[in-house]
């Protein structure tokens, strides 16, 4: 092979080697970091300025999907009483199905990716969450139990209202769960009107024992289903006594992940992705069996509590919204038009989506477009 032919092959290769390391660090970039999704959609606030109902996001760790199932004798049956007055199913998480990952999504609308997995059990403040939206339109939050969503919220917490406690892996085998719920309450009492409580007891007893519901002796709960239980009566006490200052709360409870029947997740399991969620209060309508995903759960939470949308919580639907943003705003300009109508309509198919829908009484969705279209 002559100089130059050889010169021009190495060429070649050095080109598909570059070629090859940035289409890696492309890849690693959006597994680690999530997708960059450009300029977040305005924020359409549902009557601005209007003060946020009273909310209780109560997160239960590692319940399973079976747990949570109507039966002659549920495992849960404060959920099953709660699920017969609003909307309730399953939400599908992203992946990794870790702790932190997933309450971020809960929070954000962001789905999960390694970077915050890296950091599943010291999580870093996140801006544009739920936490922040309601703390800023005037709501005093309070928080108990696990720190995921303490740690990515800090600064919206005052800090006489917290009790938040790093995991303490399978070891805790309900012992924060057990001092969280007295501190939650004396918290409603003293006044809180936004709320997060984290229940580890599930998921802890699923890493010990495994989460089997049918104990070994005919009849008998597993420890897995005792755990879902106990956690059971600890959220009627809760979502009880918030109702009981709050009337028109908000409440809604949801798993961060589920588990398979061995306990584990964390490898996008089946099982521990399908995380079974119930949300109730004034807007929310009778309808179970719902399947969404988990990113839609904070959006609709956000359009529940008459705050503006979340711009990291952005679904498919909204990414190709944002690709059709540019050229819709061009053609209008060329015309000597205003972008900004058709933006906001076009805005509004993508602000509320058919998830809202399963979980919104129509009035409220004819209200949010209405106080949208007027902004």
């Amino acid at each position: 092979m002559s100089g130059g032919r050889r010169s021009a092959a190495l060429a070649r290769i050095l080109l598909l080697l570059a070629g090859l390391v940035a289409l890696g660090r492309l890849a690693s970039r959006a597994w680690f970091e999530g997708p960059d999704l450009g300029t977040p959609v305005p924020s359409l606030a549902i009557r601005a300025g209007a003060r946020p109902p009273p909310f209780l996001l109560a997160i239960v760790d590692g319940l399973r999907e079976d747990a949570t199932l109507a039966s002659a004798d549920p495992v849960m049956p404060f959920w099953r009483s709660l699920a017969s007055e609003g909307a309730s199913g399953v939400a599908v998480t992203g992946e990794p199905t870790l702790t932190a990952a997933c309450v971020r999504t809960l929070l954000t609308g962001r789905n999960p990716d390694l970077a915050v997995a890296a950091a599943n059990f010291d999580a870093p403040v996140v801006r544009e969450n739920l936490v922040q939206r309601v703390a800023e339109a005037g709501l005093r939050v309070g928080h108990a139990g696990d720190a995921a969503a303490w740690q990515f919220a800090k600064p919206w917490y005052a800090p006489d209202d917290v009790f938040a406690v790093p995991d303490q892996g399978p070891a805790d085998q309900g012992g924060t769960d057990d001092r969280a719920l007295p501190f939650a309450l004396g918290r409603i009492a003293a006044g809180v009107d936004a709320l997060t409580v984290h229940f580890t007891r599930p998921d802890h007893a699923g890493h010990a024992h495994g989460a089997e519901l049918e104990g070994t002796v005919a009849g008998a709960l597993s420890p897995y289903a005792a755990a879902c239980r106990t956690t059971d009566g600890y959220l009627r006490r809760i979502v009880d006594a918030f109702r009981a200052r709050h009337p028109d709360a908000l409440v809604v409870v949801a798993a961060d992940h589920g588990l398979t029947s061995r306990g584990n997740h964390g490898g996008g399991e089946a099982g521990a992705r399908r995380a079974p969620f119930v949300a109730s209060g004034p807007l929310v309508v009778r309808r179970e069996r719902v399947e969404i995903s988990q990113a839609s759960l904070a959006s609709t939470m956000a359009a529940l509590l008459r705050v503006a949308p979340l711009p990291l919580a952005r679904d498919q639907d909204q990414v190709a919204h944002e690709r059709r943003r540019a050229p819709v705003a061009t053609r209008a300009r060329r015309a000597g038009q205003d972008p900004g109508p058709v933006l906001r309509r076009r805005q509004l198919d993508v602000a509320a989506p058919a998830v809202f829908r399963l979980v919104l009484r129509e009035d409220a969705l004819v209200e949010f477009r209405d106080d949208a279209l007027r902004e």
